[in-house]
């Protein structure tokens, strides 16, 4: 009979630990109305960077909405781009960090004509034609890039919401600003090279959810079999994402999430497979 009550606790704290928050109606059903375009509808063979832009005006003219990524300069201005160092997109040996706006916005993206935008330039450009997902990636001074963020987005009329791969983030957005929908990202952690493998279980298995406090889950879709992400799946409920799908066989597994990350090929911007 005790290790009968020692596993109902056991199971207690662990439904109390992955538990995600409750989220907003309203805004899962603006959001899931659209797929989204991964950093913008980006075309290298047409001169469309990643995260530039000519991407952003793309998917808002296909009707698509679009996922972008955001960070500090190094003079603290906010800027859409994905990577921590310039080599990939700019041929720049430095981090992002290193360079000022001024400095980073004389730099091409991918031989292009395109630069680096600063994100009030993105939302000037969008203005509500379509909803955006909003990264936050990690730095040290993560809390201030929530409340920079969020100043800039507060007066923002379109349709939004933000997540991060750090649980701290998503708790401070909470904080922060709790009418905004968020979201914790997932992927295999556990093999990743770049986090302590007990704390990339944890955000894996959905552990520091009580931490992070997420609305919605937004999942590898390689990592969709990990055993966390079906029990909040389908026990809570909650608002689901998937992101990199790269062709039409991928898109059929998982057309049914609330949204859907895509680039390399031109899926139906239509959702007709929901039913609010």
């Amino acid at each position: 009979m005790e290790w009968l009550i020692i596993l109902i606790m056991l199971i207690i704290i662990w439904l109390l630990m992955i538990w995600p928050s409750d989220y907003i109606k309203d805004d899962k059903n603006k959001l899931r109305k659209y797929l989204y375009a991964h950093r913008g509808l980006h075309d290298d063979e047409n001169d469309i960077p990643e995260n530039s832009i000519a991407a952003f005006d793309a998917a808002c003219q296909a009707g698509y909405g679009m996922e972008l990524d955001i960070q500090f300069s190094k003079d603290l201005q906010i800027i859409v781009f994905h990577d921590d160092d310039l080599k990939r997109m700019c041929g720049v040996d430095k981090k992002v960090n290193e360079l000022t706006y001024e400095e980073l916005s004389q730099l091409s993206l991918n031989g292009t004509k395109e630069k680096i935008p600063l994100f009030t330039d993105v939302l000037k450009l969008v203005n509500g034609r379509t909803p955006i997902v909003v990264e936050l990636k990690n730095c040290k001074i993560y809390e201030r890039l929530v409340e920079e963020a969020n100043k800039i987005l507060i007066s923002y009329k379109g349709d939004y919401c933000v997540e991060s791969f750090n649980p701290l983030i998503v708790r401070k957005y909470a904080k922060t600003n709790p009418m905004i929908l968020r979201g914790l990202l997932m992927t295999n952690h556990v093999k990743s090279k770049s986090i302590n493998i007990v704390l990339g279980f944890m955000i894996q298995e959905m552990l520091l959810n009580f931490v992070a406090r997420p609305q919605f889950i937004a999942c590898d879709h390689n990592a969709l079999s990990i055993w966390g992400v079906n029990v909040v799946r389908f026990i809570f409920k909650p608002v689901m994402a998937t992101w990199t799908i790269r062709s039409e066989k991928e898109f059929e597994k998982v057309k049914n999430f609330d949204i859907v990350i895509f680039e390399n090929f031109l899926p139906d911007p239509s959702r007709p497979e929901l039913v609010n």
